[in-house]
């Protein structure tokens, strides 16, 4: 969870984002895709009480996710989904973009 603390989260904030992302797949060529992750946060602490499981408020949460910027959204993705073992292949197989895409995306069209 070391690799958290550069994004402004401590451990427990970390697992409940983890926790909160298991198993999902976003679509990052939806324009909506970071406030869809802000709300899949959300949700989960609204279903599923993880804000009780892992000890986090939820308000300051989301405002730290607000305040990312898109890049630093899609980089906090990459380190879930590196704590996941998730890998492009997985996005592949259903046609979606990656949160790393995403990135080179960003990175080819600001060049």
């Amino acid at each position: 969870m070391e690799n958290f603390k550069k994004f402004n989260l401590n451990e427990k904030e970390s697992h409940l984002i983890c926790d909160s992302l298991n198993g999902t797949l976003m679509n990052f060529r939806d324009l909506m895709w970071k406030h869809n992750f802000i709300s899949n946060i959300i949700e989960s602490i609204e279903l599923f009480g993880l804000d009780g499981k892992w000890l986090v408020n939820e308000e300051i949460l989301v405002n730290k996710l607000k305040s990312l910027s898109e890049y630093e959204t899609l980089a906090l993705i990459t380190e879930v989904e590196a704590f996941w073992g998730t890998d492009e292949r997985r996005y592949q197989m259903f046609g979606k973009l990656s949160p790393k895409a995403k990135i080179k995306e960003m990175e080819n069209d600001s060049n």
